[in-house]
């Protein structure tokens, strides 16, 4: 291929990436049309509300705990109630800052075929019901371009929608913020900066709660294999839901070999049940000791 038909063929696929389906715009001048429509909460909290939406999965939703952390701390007696996939509520369990976490099965996160055109809007409006009968006064759509939860704060009745101004998303919210490509957890961040304020990065908070029986069972699996909770290790979490995300074994297996000896860490290998032939398959391409806990983590 000569250079002009490269030039060509790469303008030609960067048209193609940037211009919105057909069906997309039709789903675009949908949203705008239904948030034009009011609608009302069936119950007011008078004492204030907030709902966070986030349907990530496991690490976006660890991610959202500085937003989380800074929020509860900027307003104390506020109830804060977290909308989240069942493949991240566990996360929450432990996180006192949250006052209830309801799960729902977004559409599109589930990683699996969605079952036809209407059933994300069916239960948008099922969900929305329920919303509307707990009654929320605010709410924040904390996936930058997550258009099907501001939908459902809109159809919930809640006045006070904030999120980041994209397309498909903007129509719902009554405060819109400037996307900016940053850091995950600074962008959550800027979403609750209505209530906390503008932080520094110095005052965030990152952690993950344990309780005693969690504590207790983490030092007996590690003595399990021959660790103890003075032991420095690292945790190599190699399984992604999409392929896009999957790397090769052996690279896994190379920057796990580096790592063990430069640091001086033992090798975790962690994942699901289904990752565990991923989690062997690293370890059979590595110099160093492996130690394999998926299935269990």
């Amino acid at each position: 291929m000569d250079r002009e038909a490269l030039v060509l063929r790469n303008r030609a696929m960067a048209e193609a990436f940037h211009t919105v389906p057909y069906k997309h715009k039709i789903r675009r001048s949908l949203l705008q049309g239904l948030a034009k429509f009011p609608f009302a909460p069936m119950h007011r909290s008078g004492a204030g509300r907030i709902l966070l939406i986030r349907p990530d999965h496991l690490g976006d939703m660890l991610l959202t705990t500085p937003a989380i952390h800074a929020l509860r701390i900027a307003r104390p007696y506020v109830e804060l109630h977290a909308l989240v996939g069942p493949w991240a509520a566990p996360v929450l369990e432990n996180y006192q800052e949250i006052d209830q976490v309801l799960t729902l099965t977004y559409p599109g996160f589930t990683r699996s075929p969605k079952e036809n055109l209407q059933s994300p809007y069916q239960l948008a409006v099922t969900t929305s019901r329920m919303l509307r009968r707990i009654g929320y006064t605010s709410a924040v759509i904390l996936r930058p371009d997550h258009w099907w939860g501001a939908m459902l704060a809109h159809l919930a009745g809640i006045k006070h929608i904030i999120g980041y101004d994209l397309p498909d998303v903007a129509p719902f919210l009554t405060d819109s913020l400037e996307y900016r490509p940053d850091h995950v957890v600074l962008q959550n961040l800027r979403l609750v900066e209505y209530w906390t304020g503008t932080m520094q990065q110095r005052d965030l908070v990152y952690r993950f709660p344990l309780d005693e029986r969690d504590s207790q069972y983490i030092e007996g699996y590690l003595g399990e294999w021959g660790l103890t909770s003075q032991d420095a290790y690292l945790c190599i979490h190699p399984g992604s839901g999409t392929k896009v995300k999957q790397w090769e074994a052996e690279k896994w297996a190379q920057v796990a070999d580096v790592l063990a000896e430069q640091l001086n860490v033992a090798i975790i290998l962690t994942g699901s049940d289904a990752e565990m032939p991923l989690a062997q398959h690293i370890a059979s391409f590595m110099h160093q000791r492996a130690i394999i806990t998926a299935g269990d983590t």
